[in-house]
């Protein structure tokens, strides 16, 4: 499900490519976006497996 959030992001982040500066920023904003959705899947996977992480 984030990768295809994030495609969407990404896919809806055309219109501002024209602009350099506001592409760079749009793409930026669904990359971060990308990482913490996935780091929280994949934590909340750990957390359903029992899986203990060093924090």
């Amino acid at each position: 499900m984030v990768g295809a959030t994030a495609t969407a992001a990404h896919v809806a982040c055309v219109a501002a490519d024209l602009t350099v500066l506001l592409g760079a920023v749009c793409h930026g904003a669904a990359i971060a976006y990308q990482l913490a959705a996935g780091d929280n899947c994949n934590a909340a996977a750990q957390d359903c497996n029992g899986v203990v992480t060093a924090e």
